[in-house]
């Protein structure tokens, strides 16, 4: 996926309302939900649906076979309700949309917040956090998931995977898909041209960026 090196981002816009500025500038904080709440669960399953379509081109293909009850079981466990282990804070590349103000405001008055694109870059920690666009589409974020997915099982050597069992196969699965799930969205969504700061295990800073599993913006 492209980051904001790769478009040329220079700015992203988070739009909330008035106790979401207050409380980014009194803390210094910037809250990220499990991806699970950020909107309906069906934008959730757009992510798992395009897993879904790629298990079959998995089990298909030689290098990749042996994972394949690893990751039927981890999509069916998300279809079902287990949460993905990814939180994110989301922005747009524009600061003044109409549908994310109707969006973000309900009934209250919509605050745009713009941050440096690279300021936000540098939020990120480890492997598993990153900063891009989401990729609208199932034809597409298939396609996409399908190369990530194969690069990340790749790189675990032949020794490495004989020594795992099946609980510690199904984890590493796991670990990948809740994080490329939230790169997906329907091409509904298409006009939103939403980016998301992602991370899994821990926390970093604006001074921080802080996660939390409850529905929030």
């Amino acid at each position: 996926m492209a980051g904001i090196g790769a478009t040329g981002t220079k700015s992203l816009a988070h739009y909330t309302n008035l106790r979401g500025l207050f409380g980014i500038i009194d803390s210094g904080e910037l809250w990220a939900s499990n991806v699970a709440f950020l909107n309906d669960r069906e934008e959730l399953l757009h992510g798992v649906k395009c897993a879904r379509r790629v298990l079959s081109s998995i089990l298909n293909d030689s290098k990749l076979t042996q994972w394949g009850d690893a990751i039927s079981r981890v999509v069916k466990e998300i279809e079902d309700g287990r949460l993905p282990n990814t939180y994110a804070a989301c922005f747009c590349e524009k600061p003044d949309l109409l549908s994310q103000w109707r969006g973000y405001a309900g009934n209250e008055q919509a605050v745009c917040v713009v941050f440096s694109a690279a300021g936000l870059d540098d939020l990120r920690r480890g492997k598993r956090s990153f900063l891009a666009p989401v990729e609208y589409g199932l034809v597409k974020g298939k396609m996409t998931l399908r190369k990530n997915l194969k690069a990340r099982l790749l790189a675990i050597g032949e020794d490495e995977f004989a020594n795992m069992d099946e609980a510690e196969r199904r984890a590493t699965v796991y670990e990948v898909l809740s994080e490329l799930i939230p790169r997906f969205k329907h091409k509904g969504f298409e006009a939103e041209l939403e980016w998301r700061l992602t991370f899994q295990h821990g926390r970093c800073c604006l001074t921080h960026l802080l996660h939390q599993a409850s529905k929030s913006r």
